[in-house]
C-alpha cells in the first residue's frame, strides 16, 4: 500500500490551504449528493453514481485522457439526470404514501358523533335525518344544495345544522367512512316511481323505496317520542333507542362489507334479536 499512499501524501503536502478548502467544499457537496440519492429505494441511483465515478477514476489512472475528459465534461449532465430521476421517484413515493394513509380503516368515532348530534337536535326539539351511504354510490339518487367533503365531527355538524333555518327539515348525507357529502340532501324522486302513502311521512316513503334498491341506511330522530327510526333494505324499524340504532348501523356496516352476506340478512337478523324495540310497517 506504500506505493499508493506515498504519492497521495506528497500531493497533499504540496497543496496549499486554499486548495484544501476547495477540496473539502466539493467533497462535502458530493457526500451530500450521495446521501440524497441514498433515499431512493426504487432505483439504485447511488450504485450508478459510484459506477460513473469509478469509471472516471479508472480512466484517469490508466491515462485514458479522452474518456476521462469526456466523463468530466458530461458530469453536470449526469448529475442533472440523477436529480430528475430521483425527484420523480420521491414524488411517486409521496403520492403512494398519501394514498395508503387515506385508505386507513374507518373509526367508529364518527358514529358516536352522529348519534350525539342527533340527541342534541332532539333536545332542541328539532328532528334529525341522516342518509348513510355504504357500498352503493348515491350520487345519482341524491341532490344537495350544500355539497361537502369533510370528516364528520360533532361540533362541525351541529354548526352546519344550526346555520340552517329551523322551520325546515334537513337531511345529512354521509358515508360509512364518516365523510359528510352534503347538507339538505334530497332524493331524486318522482310521483310515478315512489308509491306515496298517506300513512307514512314523505322522508320515510322515499327511504323505503331507495333503501330497497341500495345498501344505504336512513336514520331519523323523532322529537315527539324521542326515539329513532331506521330504514334499511326496504324495511323500517321504529321506536329504537340511541344504543340500539347505533348497534344496528354497525351490524349493517359489517354486513355490507362481507362478501357472503345476502340482502336482508342485517334487518332480519336484528329484528329476531330486538323484537321488543321494533315495529315494521309495510312499505
Amino acid at each position: 500500500m506504500n506505493w499508493l499512499l506515498e504519492p497521495l501524501y506528497q500531493h497533499v503536502h504540496d497543496l496549499g490551504w486554499r486548495d484544501l478548502l476547495e477540496i473539502t467544499f466539493f467533497s462535502l457537496m458530493v457526500y451530500g449528493l450521495q446521501l440524497w440519492l441514498r433515499h431512493d429505494t426504487q432505483k439504485p441511483l447511488l450504485g450508478y453514481w459510484y459506477t460513473y465515478c469509478g469509471v472516471w477514476a479508472t480512466a484517469s489512472w490508466l491515462g485514458l485522457s479522452t474518456i476521462s475528459f469526456a466523463l468530466l465534461m458530461l458530469l453536470p449532465a449526469a448529475i442533472t439526470m440523477f436529480v430528475l430521476i430521483h425527484q420523480r421517484t420521491l414524488q411517486k413515493n409521496y403520492i403512494a404514501l398519501k394514498t395508503v394513509r387515506s385508505a386507513s380503516l374507518p373509526s367508529d368515532n364518527w358514529l358516536d358523533a352522529l348519534m350525539q348530534t342527533a340527541l342534541i337536535k332532539i333536545n332542541a326539539n328539532r328532528p334529525f335525518l341522516a342518509i348513510i351511504e355504504h357500498q352503493d354510490a348515491l350520487d345519482a339518487m341524491l341532490t344537495t344544495t350544500m355539497p361537502l367533503h369533510a370528516t364528520l365531527k360533532k361540533e362541525l355538524l351541529v354548526l352546519l345544522l344550526d346555520s340552517m333555518p329551523a322551520e325546515q327539515e334537513y337531511a345529512v348525507w354521509l358515508t360509512m367512512h364518516g365523510i359528510i357529502r352534503g347538507i339538505n340532501a334530497q332524493w331524486a324522486t318522482s310521483a310515478d316511481v315512489v308509491n306515496k302513502s298517506v300513512e307514512l311521512a314523505t322522508w320515510q316513503q322515499d327511504a323505503l323505496f331507495f333503501t330497497a334498491l341500495t345498501d344505504a341506511v336512513v336514520l331519523y330522530a323523532n322529537t315527539r317520542n324521542r326515539t329513532f327510526t331506521l330504514v334499511a333494505q326496504g324495511k323500517s324499524i321504529e321506536h329504537m333507542t340511541a344504543q340500539s340504532a347505533q348497534r344496528f348501523i354497525k351490524q349493517h356496516h359489517t354486513s355490507s362489507l362481507s362478501a357472503k352476506s345476502t340482502k336482508g340478512d342485517t334487518i332480519h337478523g336484528y329484528c329476531r334479536t330486538q323484537t321488543n324495540h321494533t315495529k315494521q310497517p309495510m312499505p
